[in-house]
């Protein structure tokens, strides 16, 4: 079983605010873990404010010369580093300057390489489905937001298959007990379309569940996925 696992942490805008408690505990254990020489890397964007977050959010100091760091100016040389250590069942965990890690920020070639390698991604707490499903899903560069579908059939089927249609990524939500019957529709509706599919269910949850797929995947494949929160994504075309 492959116990590698990439966690993303959304952190504060503001240098003066505090972590969350839970993504606080998070980092401690984290770094406990790493100074015991486990496989793990805690991974900032840039030296000086990494560094000063970490102080001010009261973490251990002793982690400061251990910290990894990713961002635009990376040679690929960390990030390489990183795939081999996620590939060996080690855990990285990737904050950035502020924000969410790999929505518009480092981030998203490694997440795509962990859904590439059947490799775990999770992030800790978000307070924004949409922007957590989209950092997630490495898709985030640019998005249209499709919100909910009409109720009324002739509307939802013209509304899914302008969805369908669009180049850029598409953010489609809907209620927990409709993702079998939108999944459905998409895959009626697409024709001779195949988009790829990521849908991200119950997320910050105990049972959170990511699931990169296409559509002519889902059309072969009876799946059941109950009543889920959820948001779906249909993948830009390439």
């Amino acid at each position: 079983m492959n116990r590698a696992k990439l966690v993303l942490i959304p952190t504060p805008l503001f240098d003066e605010h505090r972590l969350p408690m839970d993504t606080f505990e998070v980092l401690k254990e984290a770094s406990v873990k790493l100074l015991a020489e486990e496989k793990i890397a805690i991974v900032g964007e840039d030296l000086r404010p990494t560094r000063s977050r970490w102080i001010k959010w009261g973490l251990d100091r002793q982690i400061i010369p251990h910290l990894r760091f990713l961002n635009e100016n990376d040679s690929g040389d960390t990030e390489l580093e990183l795939q081999s250590l996620l590939k060996s069942g080690g855990t990285v965990y990737l904050f950035s300057d502020g924000g969410m890690p790999s929505f518009c920020d480092p981030g998203t070639s490694l997440v795509q390489f962990c859904h590439d390698h059947n490799i775990k991604v999770t992030a800790t707490s978000c307070d924004n489905s949409v922007i957590l499903a989209l950092a997630l899903s490495a898709a985030s560069d640019r998005f249209y937001f499709a919100s909910f579908p009409p109720k009324k059939e002739e509307e939802r089927k013209a509304y899914l298959k302008e969805c369908l249609l669009k180049k850029e990524t598409v953010v489609i939500l809907d209620t927990p007990y409709r993702l079998n019957r939108l999944v459905q529709e998409l895959c009626t509706l697409s024709g001779g379309i195949n988009r790829s599919v990521f849908i991200a269910m119950d997320l910050n949850n105990p049972n959170e569940e990511l699931m990169n797929t296409d559509l002519a995947t889902l059309k072969k494949n009876s799946f059941d996925f109950g009543k889920r929160e959820f948001v779906l994504i249909l993948k830009a075309h390439r």
